[in-house]
């Protein structure tokens, strides 16, 4: 762009779900450059044709793939009209944080300052790469189809109380197969907090109706999980590898930290109890009547 920075628009929208910083992630780590010398646009129509919503987790998908079918034209371009402006060939230079530097020393000062070359380029030569493709669809597509999969398990380690039906979790570890990870923070803060939420609806939260009305209008008892709530040991274990021929690179974690939740805590509880809760969220009063029975069938065994 004419103030030297490198401007990347999509047509889509940061709606909560941390695409901007998948983006940023994805464009400084491919170009090498730093985040200083971006400019993300999103939603602009005038510059890029709507692309419909990111959601299900489509945006980390598509910006990789974007990124990696503009990136080769794109470093190309600003390198060849880098080396018109320098001693140096095409092949003896590359992008870096601030501009552009020789290929063996990307330390110090940039050879070439971004801001430098954009203004030799004038507005008329601005460098502009764009692409455009169809988000892959299953061949047969049915309801709530999908095309890009990821997938998780989960390990729960919980502890009945015998005298309150209380449950509380003390380990949640999740592995998540995504493809590779983007950004480790944003990952690992999804699939936790992800992983907190599903607890919640799992043990805590109710919503009760009442012909057809909410008696639960406020947090005062709808039930959320607190500091105190979290269990002790959470750990989340990304597995990056992709399948031999895989083109679709990493996918989006968005919804894959709570999937797996409510399903490990149940079986956690059978583990403890010998009882399969079928409902959320788990009601104290149904563990208690189900170790009393077997207390009761116990009793009756042993007589």
């Amino acid at each position: 762009m004419p103030d030297g920075k490198i401007e990347i628009a999509f047509g889509f929208e940061e709606a909560g779900q941390g695409i901007l910083n998948v983006i940023e992630t994805l464009v400084t780590a491919e170009l090498g450059i730093d985040d200083s010398d971006l400019s993300i646009v999103l939603g602009d129509t005038a510059k890029v044709p709507s692309s419909g919503s990111t959601t299900a987790s489509r945006g980390t998908s598509m910006v990789w793939q974007a990124m990696q079918r503009m990136k080769p034209q794109f470093i190309e371009r600003v390198l060849n009209a880098a080396a018109k402006l320098t001693l140096y060939s095409r092949e003896e230079l590359m992008l870096g944080p601030g501009g552009i530097f020789p290929s063996d020393e990307k330390r110090g000062s940039p050879l070439l300052l971004f801001t430098d070359l954009a203004e030799e380029l004038g507005d008329k030569e601005c460098i502009s790469i764009s692409t455009d493709f169809q988000f892959p669809t299953t061949p047969d597509p049915v309801d709530g189809g999908h095309f890009l999969y990821t997938f998780s398990a989960v390990l729960a380690d919980v502890e009945v109380d015998l005298l309150t039906g209380r449950v509380r979790v003390l380990t949640l570890d999740q592995f998540i197969a995504a493809g590779p990870v983007v950004s480790e923070i944003g990952y690992r803060g999804q699939i936790e907090g992800g992983g907190i939420m599903a607890l919640g609806y799992t043990l805590m939260e109710e919503a009760l109706m009442e012909k057809g009305r909410y008696v639960t209008e406020n947090l005062d008892d709808y039930l959320i999980p607190g500091i105190q709530d979290l269990p002790i040991h959470m750990k989340v274990d990304p597995i990056e590898a992709l399948a031999e021929g895989d083109p679709h690179g990493p996918r989006g974690v968005g919804e894959i930290g709570t999937v797996g939740v409510a399903p490990a805590i149940a079986k956690a509880i059978h583990d403890a109890t010998n009882h399969w809760v079928n409902s959320l969220p788990v009601s104290p009063e149904e563990i208690l009547s189900a170790v009393k029975e077997r207390k009761s069938q116990w009793k009756t065994m042993k007589l």
